[in-house]
């Protein structure tokens, strides 16, 4: 008769396991988290999960105070038993029998993390046997750390907040790994019941919860008198916190290009986001009553990672403030002048002090033109840079090359510009070939690079991905280093007057662009270290009178540069350029 009893429990025995194995192959925890965007540690951007929950993906391992708060607050005994607790079963279901109903649960972390994958079904005796066998198998699935952190990443922490990474930043405004003891017995104790007591609610059962958890760690010697005493003076949270909206678009951007990932961490810098995103808005805002609607900025570090990013401004559905415009093709207006001066002085077609013609031309009918509709005769290169004159710009491309010029920029990564030589023709170097502001800003990141005998690299977002030199930059160090240097002449606008008496001034070559029928307003200035770039304008392409480069978008260019460290000169580049003699009437 024994022998029967023991082959029967062994096979039930036997059963359970294959049983409790099969379900362990299949368990699975969605992974439909929040999208999150960070900068220097702090979130600069969020969007909730597609189920519309904050559950942010926590990475890294479960901070020590919440992991020792959540064991000893549910589950003491977590570390030894097996996915059940007998004993506490047994009183809940004493407890429950004498109530005549469900009042006590005797319910593990595993069994707890059991329930939430099975979707917090109503709780029936049935329903418990299932989320046993299941314990049975995510002990056999997983470590005992690993059980603890899934529980603290999928549990419920009040309304439509998941998981312990997100109820830090919601409720603490921090990351999971700063909490304080106070903070890490607040977090544990939510899980337990999240729709009685959560911040705002039930504060006085809230606040004896907490403080009956931290009596616990102190008689557990986790903590001693005086660190429970300061913990129980500490308030609770009152409410969730919403989280900033300081680059929407790029996180939009992120998740476009990566649908599995959640956690992007960038190179932006947190308070630099913030001053230049303020500086923005309130420029837009007094260009608002001009019928200027949009306005975005681009700050590079000249090692090639992204320091700020403000794609556009508040302003209404109606003018298209979700749009990226730092990645929409739009018309450079003059800013590619510099470039193909650095191509031609390379080619040796003129240096800073050749002698260009500003008078009529026509190729083929085009008669090109300056904004203030004059001429000036005979003037030195570096004067018609400065001055940004178009008829000797257009000259200069029709003596390198359309095609030649073209090649170039798509060597320096103008990827949109991708047509042939014939669609673009002259107009080309007036702002004929559209490109986007990302574009513009990095060919002139990697002119000041270049200038410094240093590689040209890709602009880099993120901080996970290094660096990446990019194809052969088609103008030389002493190409680059001159056009610098002819570009800090360029006129300031009214805002920077005086300004040649500030040193630091000085060492920073910037030049303005205006497209056709007042469409877009640039200012792109490059300095030792960084690059900034401004686009002001409407989304729509509506062009407004007044609305120019300089006026525009200088002002806010050099408002972000007074943000910005002050940096050295760019060095002389003595094994890149010599000095020659050349004469002081043709410029030859």
């Amino acid at each position: 008769m024994k022998n029967r009893l023991y082959k029967f429990l062994l096979i039930v025995a036997v059963l359970m396991l294959l049983i409790v194995t099969g379900i362990a192959t299949t368990v699975a925890f969605e992974n439909r988290f929040a999208y999150i965007l960070y900068a220097d540690g702090d979130i600069i951007n969020a969007q909730v999960s597609d189920d519309q929950q904050w559950r942010i993906r926590c990475d890294g391992e479960l901070p020590e105070k919440l992991a020792i708060s959540l064991k000893l607050f549910e589950d003491q005994y977590f570390d030894y038993h097996p996915g059940i607790n007998p004993v506490s079963i047994l009183k809940a279901m004493k407890a429950n029998l004498s109530a005549g109903k469900i009042v006590r649960g005797g319910s593990t972390i595993t069994m707890q993390l059991a329930r939430i994958h099975e979707g917090n079904q109503r709780r029936t005796y049935l329903q418990k046997c299932k989320e046993i066998l299941l314990a049975f198998a995510l002990e056999l699935k997983y470590s005992k750390e690993e059980i603890l952190k899934l529980y603290a990443q999928y549990a419920p922490y009040g309304g439509n907040t998941v998981g312990y990474c997100a109820a830090a930043q919601r409720y603490y405004h921090k990351d999971a790994s700063l909490l304080s003891w106070s903070e890490a017995a607040t977090l544990a104790i939510l899980p337990n019941a999240p729709s009685k007591i959560y911040p705002g609610r039930a504060e006085a059962k809230f606040v004896r919860k907490r403080n009956f958890l931290l009596e616990k760690l102190l008689s557990e010697n986790y903590i001693d008198s005086v660190t429970c005493r300061l913990a129980m003076l500490e308030d609770l949270p009152q409410q969730s916190h919403t989280f900033p909206a300081l680059a929407p678009q790029l996180l939009q951007a992120f998740k476009k290009d990566d649908r599995q990932g959640y956690n992007y961490k960038t190179t932006i810098d947190y308070s630099l986001q913030t001053n230049v995103t303020r500086i923005a808005q309130s420029y837009r805002d007094q260009y608002a009553a001009e019928g200027i609607d949009n306005l975005a900025v681009l700050v590079l570090r000249n090692d090639g990672t992204l320091a700020a990013y403000v794609a556009n401004v508040q302003c209404g559905q109606d003018c298209a403030e979700d749009v990226d415009l730092l990645k929409a093709p739009r018309s450079p207006g003059s800013t590619l002048k510099p470039l193909l001066y650095g191509v031609a002085m390379d080619e040796g077609l003129i240096t800073k002090n050749s002698l260009m013609k500003d008078v009529p031309v026509f190729y083929n009918g085009y008669s090109p033109s300056n904004y203030d509709k004059k001429h000036r005769g005979i003037v030195a290169a570096e004067r018609a840079l400065t001055e940004s004159l178009n008829i000797p710009a257009v000259d200069l491309l029709a003596e390198y090359g359309t095609a030649a010029f073209l090649s170039d920029l798509q060597r320096m990564h103008f990827d949109t510009v991708d047509k042939t030589p014939d669609h673009y023709g002259l107009t080309m170097i007036l702002g004929g070939a559209e490109v986007t502001a990302k574009e513009l800003a990095s060919s002139y990141m990697n002119l000041s690079r270049v200038a410094q005998g240093l590689a040209p690299v890709v602009v880099q977002q993120l901080r996970e991905k290094t660096i990446e030199t990019t194809r052969h930059f088609p103008i030389s160090v002493g190409g680059a280093y001159n056009i610098l240097e002819m570009l800090k002449g360029v006129n300031r606008p009214e805002s920077e007057d005086g300004w040649e008496y500030f040193s630091e001034s000085s060492d920073l070559s910037w030049k303005t662009g205006t497209s056709f029928g007042f469409r877009d307003a640039w200012s792109v200035g490059t300095s030792k270290d960084y690059t900034v770039l401004v686009w002001v304008g409407n989304a729509d392409g509506e062009g407004k009178p007044g609305l120019l480069g300089v006026k525009k978008a200088a002002p806010v260019m050099f408002d972000v540069f007074d943000l910005l460290p002050t940096t050295e000169a760019i060095p002389f580049p003595t094994s890149a350029l010599s000095v020659k003699y050349v004469c002081a009437l043709s410029g030859q």
